[in-house]
């Protein structure tokens, strides 16, 4: 993302969801090869969410999370307009 033309003029805050215990992956992954994944021009916002978790990823957009039956970590997300 730092390079990307796209993201160059960008100072909205980035929100990234996941289930528990991704940040603490992408901490160890960024810290072992030094990317510097957060460092951006922007504020990066790692948000953590477990099932039954709501949230607005949009104005007025309602997202509930959800398990699948896949694994313990894997989650659908729901949208409500």
């Amino acid at each position: 993302m730092r390079s990307a033309p796209q993201t160059q003029q960008r100072v909205k805050p980035l929100s990234i969801y996941g289930a528990v215990g991704f940040i603490k992956i992408l901490q160890a992954i960024d810290q072992a090869n030094n990317y510097r994944l957060l460092e951006q021009r922007f504020p990066v916002e790692l948000k953590e969410v477990k099932p039954g978790d709501e949230f607005e990823l949009l104005p007025g957009l309602k997202s509930v999370t959800l398990s699948t039956p896949h694994t313990s970590e894997s989650l659908a997300i729901l949208f409500e307009g």
